[in-house]
């Protein structure tokens, strides 16, 4: 627990389908304020719902952690070939790390928009694709998905719930 907000609660919030998402987000909220928490409990209440692309990535994270660390790998080794080719660095394979990522895209959208269609939702794959090309240029944004904590508010650059609630 870090600063009175369990990691696994957190996940679990994130999880929670959109519609039911502010009455659980007012059950762990309450929770934490009755267990003297009172930052955590703020930071918690202050988290905005997340969309249904946010959410199914999310669940896309708890369901496949392997194939979004694969995703994690491709975009972080794609940010860094082109980087390498801004600055002109010779031997580098950016249609190579492209390739892998949009590989790595495809396999999570599909997955996302499995997630989708399970809760009686269009698979919205085009809105999946563009939301993980847009993570896919933020390392933090990345890190957040990897523990399936997009829309979770500030994180730590490592994804960590540390700075969800500052000292």
């Amino acid at each position: 627990m870090t600063n009175g907000i369990d990691p696994v609660a957190l996940r679990t919030l994130m999880s929670t389908p959109p519609p039911a998402f502010v009455a659980a987000r007012t059950v762990l909220a309450t929770e934490l304020r009755s267990d003297g928490h009172r930052d955590a409990a703020t930071a918690i209440a202050a988290i905005r719902r997340p969309s249904w692309i946010e959410w199914a990535l999310n669940e896309a994270a708890v369901i496949d952690p392997d194939l979004v660390a694969e995703y994690a790998s491709a975009a972080g080794e794609s940010r860094d070939a082109q980087q390498a080719v801004v600055e002109q660095r010779e031997g580098t394979d950016l249609r190579g790390a492209l390739r892998q990522l949009r590989d790595t895209v495809t396999s999570l959208a599909a997955l996302a928009s499995e997630s989708l269609r399970g809760v009686e939702r269009s698979s919205e794959t085009a809105e999946l694709v563009a939301k993980l090309g847009e993570i896919a240029g933020d390392e933090t944004l990345v890190n957040r998905l990897r523990r399936g904590l997009l829309g979770a508010g500030t994180l730590g650059a490592d994804g960590s719930v540390a700075e969800l609630v500052q000292p």
